[in-house]
């Protein structure tokens, strides 16, 4: 089991406004040795809390989608932590010849992990309604 402290999660994003890469600041918590995190936020409407699974030496969301249960985004990083290094700059990671391999498992584990906590926290529709499975 992976130890996790509370951290502030910074994000690397793009400015609309200039079309320049920005950095903004979550409160988060980080998986301690892994280079994998997960900041906090909230969704509206409807309002509720939402995690984004990050790579942290680069800031970037490692899943599109956000993540609505807290258990669900630990026990995904559990699942990826022992697939690499994830402490590497993303220029190491991209050179490593497993990579890509990894990035297809991350993906295949986050979505069973997801479709598996689907009942406890529903899905959101186009509509903007919730949907439980």
């Amino acid at each position: 089991m992976l130890e996790y402290k509370d951290t502030i999660i910074r994000i690397t994003t793009q400015d609309l406004t200039t079309d320049q890469p920005a950095t903004k600041e979550y409160p988060g918590k980080e998986a301690v040795g892994t280079g994998i995190g997960y900041w906090i936020g909230e969704e509206e409407p409807p309002e509720r809390t939402f995690y984004a699974l990050t790579h942290l030496p680069t800031g970037y969301r490692m899943f599109t989608d956000f993540i609505f249960s807290e258990q669900a985004v630990q026990l995904i990083i559990e699942k990826i932590a022992p697939l690499i290094d994830w402490n590497r700059p993303l220029e190491q990671l991209i050179a490593d010849p497993g990579y890509k391999g990894v990035i297809a498992k991350v993906s295949q584990i986050t979505a069973d992990v997801i479709w598996d906590h689907a009942e406890s926290i529903g899905f959101v529709g186009a509509d903007g309604r919730i949907w439980s499975v």
